[in-house]
């Protein structure tokens, strides 16, 4: 079994939509491991759209996300880039190992931690990288060290589910 099939095996997501106080649905998930309730999880924080967990695999860390607000849906968005991403540009993009999600469930994915080891700073030929790719596959909303930074001497962008222009 390979290790998204492992995850993906063991990670459950239980929600239900609840209106806020600002009168807009959210998603209220709770995640499961093995059945039981995702105590050893670290959430890391809780923007606007998606919950961020760390969970742990013997030593190796990994983030799951879970969309908490339908009309912001970037995991699903992270989803299909990744499906679409060429080949010679998937080095550029943290992998997704697995992902879940349907009209009754928030859309929820999986990747590594990737550790922000080295802190250089970002060269021209390294912005312009990113904004090729920005331009090819339509991503918004990208920030030096906030969703993308320099790791073994290359670009790497950690978050990318803005996407085109989103309709409210």
């Amino acid at each position: 079994m390979g290790l998204g099939a492992y995850i993906k095996a063991r990670v459950h997501v239980d929600s239900y939509l609840e209106k806020g106080s600002d009168r807009r649905e959210r998603w209220i998930p709770t995640p499961f491991w093995n059945g039981e309730l995702m105590h050893t999880f670290q959430a890391i924080c809780s923007d606007h759209c998606r919950l961020l967990y760390i969970f742990h695999i013997g030593s190796k860390p990994f983030l799951l996300k879970i969309d908490d607000d339908p009309a912001f849906i970037q995991c699903e968005r992270e989803i299909d880039l990744w499906k679409d991403l060429e080949k010679q540009d998937r080095r550029f993009f943290v992998p997704i190992i697995c992902s879940e999600g349907s009209k009754d469930t928030p859309p929820w994915i999986v990747c590594p931690v990737v550790p922000r080891l080295e802190l250089l700073k970002a060269k021209e030929k390294d912005y312009e990288q990113v904004n090729d790719l920005m331009l090819k596959y339509d991503i918004r909303d990208l920030s030096f060290n906030k969703n993308w930074f320099i790791y073994n001497g290359r670009p790497l962008i950690v978050d990318y589910g803005v996407r085109g222009t989103w309709e409210i």
